[in-house]
């Protein structure tokens, strides 16, 4: 009788079944930094840009004074001052 851990190291392996560390196989490494590089290239960095971006004067020095303009849910983020 064999135990679950002798019949899964006796299972066929085929080209490309190599196993990393930690009993890990190759390609799901390699699909995991396919995944993370998707991401990276076309969602964090383009996002990171637009906020970059919104701190940036024309001249491309820091400043804040965009900040003003800001809205949220077409409400500016300065307070208003009641009527």
């Amino acid at each position: 009788m064999s135990t679950p851990d002798t019949a899964l190291a006796a299972a066929p392996r085929g080209p490309g079944a190599a196993v990393g560390a930690q009993g890990t196989r190759t390609g799901v490494w390699l699909a995991g930094a396919a995944v993370l590089a998707f991401l990276l290239l076309f969602f964090v960095l383009p996002v990171a840009r637009v906020f970059i971006t919104a701190f940036l004067d024309g001249d491309g020095s820091l400043t804040f004074r965009n900040a003003s303009t800001w809205e949220i849910l077409g409400e500016p983020v300065k307070a208003r001052t009641p009527s």
